[in-house]
């Protein structure tokens, strides 16, 4: 294998295409979020996602399942569209790769028959389908640019900062502080919430602009990971008033990962007035179920983001955007497919 070559700007990157990554990053915390997002969804249904399944890529990247494959066929063609937009932030040399026919090929076989088919009847015929496939293709490539784009913002946020972790910390304090009408003329808790993702909805909607500058300034780290949950319509999981129906288990749930991380001068939890559709909602079992999980996995959940969150800004930087380098790198040399994940392990300790 060559050299380690940290080449510009200090990037983690070996010439050869092979990638060895210098953070220490627990894969408890990624699989807890993510077993956590799935006990909210699916209560007792739920499937657990383990360590061991996240810590060996080769268990991912290689399933030995359909569906297995599907995923990590789908994740090989999202990752060199993530790392293409994000390095091309600071090379202008690098223009960023867009999903076509040929990556919804390789992860469809059964479309590429149908492509194939279509070419030896008529090619006319053939080279329609695939571009009817290319454009059906560029809401998902839009939406990677923007991952791309947040993921690099991120870590330049994380870079300048003294401790993200403290950071972290101290916006979910501000955010609670604000959702509790603190500090706003308007103490509806609920307007609150639903003006906070009406904001960060904005953001997603321009992640270029230099818009709702207070809403930035108050989140710095947040506003560059929340407005990707939200779709370019500003709606939220089918609908943009799910989230502030939510309101006292998100209260309650920031109030106890605050209170366990020392925070105590919080104000108290404000009531919420429920309306018709909260109570009209709250009579079914299953989103009643749903609520209540919320309440008690959004601690988990940001207990495991804070694990994740580095101590050492100028490290993550270099070693995520190394790994991104060593992605599109594969990519462009022509390796197809999830041969473009063998031999990563991001989550090596050193």
């Amino acid at each position: 294998m060559a050299e380690q070559d940290t080449g510009q700007d200090g990037q983690y990157f070996h010439p050869d295409g092979a990638f060895s990554s210098p953070m220490t990053i627990n894969p408890q915390s990624v699989a807890e979020i993510l077993s956590a997002v799935e006990r909210i969804n699916y209560g007792d249904n739920a499937r657990r996602v383990t360590p061991e399944a996240i810590a060996d890529p080769g268990k991912l990247v290689h399933p030995e399942t359909a569906h297995g494959f599907e995923l990590a066929s789908k994740a090989a063609a999202a990752a060199p569209i993530i790392a293409s937009e994000a390095l091309s932030q600071e090379d202008k040399t690098i223009y960023p790769l867009t999903l076509g026919h040929r990556e919804v090929y390789e992860i469809y076989p059964v479309v590429e028959g149908i492509s194939k088919f279509l070419h030896a009847v008529w090619n006319p015929l053939g080279n329609l389908f695939d571009k009817v496939v290319d454009r059906f293709t560029s809401p998902f490539t839009s939406n990677l640019h923007y991952l791309g784009l947040s993921i690099w913002k991120l870590t330049e946020r994380f870079k300048k900062s003294k401790n993200p972790r403290e950071d972290f910390v101290n916006e979910l304090k501000n955010l609670y502080e604000i959702m509790n009408g603190e500090h706003e003329v308007n103490k509806s808790p609920k307007k609150n919430v639903a003006k906070i993702i009406r904001d960060f909805a904005r953001i997603r909607l321009n992640p270029q602009n230099v818009i709702n500058s207070r809403t930035r300034e108050n989140f710095p780290i947040l506003s560059e990971i929340l407005p990707y949950f939200l779709s370019p319509t500003g709606k939220v999981f089918k609908g943009k008033n799910s989230i502030p129906q939510a309101t006292p288990e998100i209260l309650r749930g920031l109030h106890a990962f605050l209170l366990k991380q020392g925070i105590n001068n919080l104000p108290p939890i404000s009531e919420v007035q429920e309306d018709w559709i909260r109570r009209l909602i709250m009579r079914i079992p299953a989103i009643q179920g749903k609520l209540e999980r919320v309440e008690t996995e959004l601690p988990n959940i940001l207990e495991a983001i804070y694990e994740l969150t580095p101590s050492n800004g100028k490290e993550f930087e270099e070693a995520l955007m190394g790994l991104a380098r060593t992605i599109y790198q594969r990519k462009t040399n022509g390796i197809k497919g999830i041969q473009i994940f063998d031999g990563l392990n991001p989550f090596r300790r050193h």
